[in-house]
C-alpha cells in the first residue's frame, strides 16, 4: 500500500494519492461525514493536506481515518460534531456509524415495525438489533 503525497505541478498545490482503500461517507443531517479506509497511518504532511482541503468544503464536517473496518476511526478533523435527529433530539454519532441508506428507507422501517405494534403503548426504542 502506498500514500504519500505529489505536488500538482498545473495547480502549484499538494495532493496525495491513495492506491488502494474505501471511502466511508455518512448523511448526517449538519453535513457529510467521511471515513477514509486505508492501510497506512497518515502522516504529518497528508494530515495537512487533508485539512486544507477539507477546511474549503462547507459541506464535510468531519474527516476520519481507520485502517479497516475492523478498527475505529480517528478523528482527523471535526469542523463541527455530526448528528442526526431522532424523535427531535440531535443524537451524535461516532464516525463510522451505520444507518439506514436513506431517511426514506428508515421510515418505512418505522412504519413498517409500527403497523405491528398497534396494541402496545408507551416508549420504543431501536436497540440496533438489525
Amino acid at each position: 500500500m502506498k500514500l504519500n503525497s505529489i505536488k500538482d505541478k498545473k495547480k502549484k498545490n499538494k495532493i496525495f494519492r491513495i492506491e488502494q482503500g474505501d471511502i466511508w461517507i455518512t448523511e448526517a443531517d449538519n453535513g457529510l461525514d467521511v471515513v477514509l479506509e486505508f492501510d497506512g497511518e497518515p502522516n504529518l504532511e497528508i494530515r495537512q493536506i487533508i485539512f486544507e482541503i477539507i477546511a474549503a468544503q462547507d459541506d464535510i464536517i468531519r474527516i476520519s481515518h481507520r485502517k479497516n473496518v475492523n478498527h475505529q476511526p480517528e478523528t482527523i478533523m471535526e469542523k463541527i460534531k455530526p448528528y442526526i435527529q431522532i424523535a427531535g433530539r440531535e443524537v451524535y454519532i461516532p464516525a463510522g456509524t451505520f444507518l439506514q441508506p436513506s431517511k426514506e428507507g428508515e421510515q418505512a422501517l418505522i412504519g413498517l415495525a409500527s403497523s405491528y405494534l398497534d396494541e402496545i403503548h408507551g416508549n420504543i426504542a431501536d436497540l440496533f438489533c438489525g
